[in-house]
């Protein structure tokens, strides 16, 4: 609601946590959030969305994840990020470590992605600081070279095969929204997730 809040008085970036206190005043404070996972390459959007298509594939197949439970965005530059709701993993009650779980998890799913031979240098992740936490951009602004970060349904995300498909859907605001399946715990990434608050916390 906050977040809502502020979009609608003029804010373009949101961090990625929110807080039950001030971090920059509190120690131990708790930080909620999803994963998000930001894909970037120099080679252009394209690059990046293959590498987040391949990812996908790979919470799906490993630990059950369904396609249509995360939602998906093209950002308009050079990539693409995803929104993993964190009641599928079970971390909805945060942590003060969050940021660190979060990278944990991604060290662990990255592992089972070069199984698959693919690349996995694409993430961005700088995402995953402590702090007032690392901001992203909001979605359907313009930017700089004209173009918007934009919501894309999974299957406008795993259909994309070519730049300029990227191209054309992110030329103009989408205000678009899917109907998803009820997301809940899914047991498997729920023990990634347990795994990885013992190894933080070891």
């Amino acid at each position: 609601e906050a977040r809502a809040e502020a979009e609608t008085n003029g804010a373009r970036h949101f961090s990625i946590y929110s807080f039950s206190a001030d971090p920059g005043v509190e120690k131990d404070v708790i930080r909620y959030g999803d994963l998000i996972v930001d894909f970037d390459s120099h080679e252009g959007a394209y690059a990046a969305v293959v590498a987040a298509q391949d990812f996908v594939t790979v919470l799906s197949h490993y630990y059950g994840v369904p396609y249509e439970s995360i939602d998906y965005y093209l950002t308009g530059g050079k990539g693409c990020h995803l929104v993993i709701p964190a009641i599928l993993f079970g971390g909805e009650e945060g942590d003060p470590e969050l940021p660190h779980i979060h990278r944990r998890m991604l060290e662990r799913i990255t592992n089972n992605f070069t199984n698959f031979g693919k690349r996995f240098d694409l993430i961005d992740t700088q995402l995953y600081s402590m702090g007032k936490g690392h901001i992203l951009r909001v979605a359907n602004h313009r930017r700089e070279n004209a173009h918007y970060k934009v919501p894309v349904s999974f299957y406008e995300f795993i259909g994309i095969t070519e730049q300029a498909q990227i191209d054309e859907l992110t030329k103009a605001p989408r205000y678009t929204y899917w109907l998803k399946p009820t997301s809940v715990r899914i047991d498997g990434f729920h023990k990634l997730f347990l795994e990885c608050v013992a190894s933080v916390k070891d």
